[in-house]
């Protein structure tokens, strides 16, 4: 940690080499303790720093070569990376032309001859996401896998006639589901995750991880909402086989963030009470939903997910809800000054930005076909099923199946197994904040939802 002041002088040292991952923590979430325009005019003053009194010409001139010329190239290289690769427009927008200005003038005449401050206009074009540049050349050359989907279901479509989900491949939903969320996610960029900006309510900048987490919570219900449709319970079991296989997919294609959404749609109050439905379930599909519910289990912070994120190959999509509760938790965990408001917690911040590394490392893109008019349907049945009240989905549940006496069925057990043993099985009716779909962004908020949305009825 350090004062701002030093932090600074630690960017613009003369002597050393500079660490590059301190440069990138700092300009990444300066913003958090100090202004743009104060960061600026720090750089300025360090780019104009005086020669200490009472030294002869000969000894001036060393001190210019040795410590001047250095600590002003050091104040150009980060203004620099600060407008190619960290300038968020809304913000240091006041900064623009004052380093312009300070490139045209007092930089242009006393830089050595070999730098180029007039690169620092570089600034003014859009930010350069190396890492994303890095990410595209993972791509295989190779073309994606041809779209499995019969000719009459893409014709259907096409014309915006009825299509019923298990018309359509799991493998093929899954791969589009995958294509839509991956493009949300690789959107994120690193701003929206610092200062819990994704949790503000109102004017919040984080647009992509809302989204993200919005379109999770839709998924969640389209689930739930699409089961509970079919009155037969064989057309039921039908539906439910199939969100169970596209969720199975979703896994074989290292999509985690897709897979929680449907799993908490599966694990909902609502659908883990069909005991009729889940009595009728075929063998091979009870152990797919038995290993679904292993690897998707909040236990022991997730670990098992954690286990199995780490092991995987890219592509993959990682739960966004896991890092949000992890930038919450160092967020609120960290005090931002050390003893006095002077001294930053600098360490609070590298945590931060590990963290958000860990993210950007996943922003690869899928070598995926989209299937556009598949993607369509998908979006228009997501949202039409959103925003239902949940009790009304409730007791649409118990239409289908009414309450019985309270027993363990094979459905139950499953539940048990997903939540832990710690958890009391309830029997009274769920409140109205009980089933409310939400996709859980912390382990504190996780244990509170799925406990309530998997109580037996």
């Amino acid at each position: 940690g350090g004062t701002i002041e030093a932090l600074v002088e630690r960017l613009t040292l003369h002597d050393t080499t500079i660490d590059s991952d301190f440069v990138n923590v700092f300009l990444l979430t300066f913003r958090n303790f100090c202004k743009p325009v104060d960061f600026y005019n720090l750089l300025l003053a360090r780019f104009n720093i005086c020669a200490p009194e009472g030294l002869s010409e000969s000894e001036h001139k060393n001190w210019k070569l040795k410590k001047l010329t250095p600590i002003r190239l050091r104040v150009h290289n980060i203004m620099k990376t600060w407008l190619e690769s960290y300038f968020y427009e809304d913000e240091d927008y006041e900064c623009l032309q004052p380093m312009l200005d300070l490139a045209e003038g007092d930089m242009k005449d006393m830089m050595a001859k070999d730098t180029k401050p007039s690169s620092l206009r570089l600034g003014n074009s859009k930010s350069v996401d190396r890492l994303m540049a890095a990410a595209m050349a993972l791509v295989p050359d190779t073309p994606p896998p041809p779209p499995i989907l019969s000719k009459p279901v893409l014709d259907s479509l096409a014309d915006g006639e009825k299509v019923n989900i298990t018309d359509i491949e799991p493998l093929e939903v899954a791969r589009q589901l995958t294509i839509m969320d991956s493009r949300l996610f690789r959107a994120i960029r690193p701003h929206e995750l610092i200062g819990q900006e994704f949790s503000k309510k109102e004017e919040s900048q984080s647009v992509n991880v809302r989204m993200m987490s919005k379109i999770s919570t839709q998924i969640t219900e389209w689930v739930a909402h699409t089961i509970l449709q079919e009155e037969d319970v064989r057309k039921r079991l039908s539906v439910l086989k199939h969100f169970i296989m596209i969720a199975e997919k979703c896994y074989t294609l290292n999509n985690f963030n897709t897979l929680m959404a449907i799993m908490c749609g599966l694990n909902s109050s609502m659908i883990s009470r069909l005991k009729k439905t889940w009595n009728l379930l075929p063998g091979k599909h009870e152990t797919l939903t038995e290993n679904l519910r292993r690897i998707t289990d909040h236990s022991r912070n997730y670990s098992e997910y954690r286990r199995q994120l780490k092991e995987s190959s890219l592509p993959c999509l990682p739960f966004l809800g896991i890092y949000l509760t992890d930038l919450t938790f160092t967020d609120d965990g960290n005090r931002a000054f050390r003893r006095t408001n002077q001294v930053i917690n600098f360490n609070k911040h590298v945590k931060t930005v590990r963290i958000i590394q860990e993210i950007q490392q996943f922003q690869v893109p899928y070598n995926l076909a989209d299937v556009v008019e598949l993607q369509e349907y998908l979006n228009q049945e997501i949202e039409a099923c959103s925003g239902w009240d949940p009790n009304e989905l409730y007791e649409v549940s118990l239409q289908r199946e009414p309450r019985q006496d309270p027993g363990t069925t094979p459905g139950l057990r499953r539940v048990e197994s997903f939540v832990g043993d710690n958890v009391t099985i309830q029997s009274a009716p769920p409140s109205p904040s009980q089933t409310t779909f939400t996709m859980p962004t912390s382990p504190l908020a996780n244990s509170s939802i799925t406990r309530d949305h998997l109580s037996s009825h």
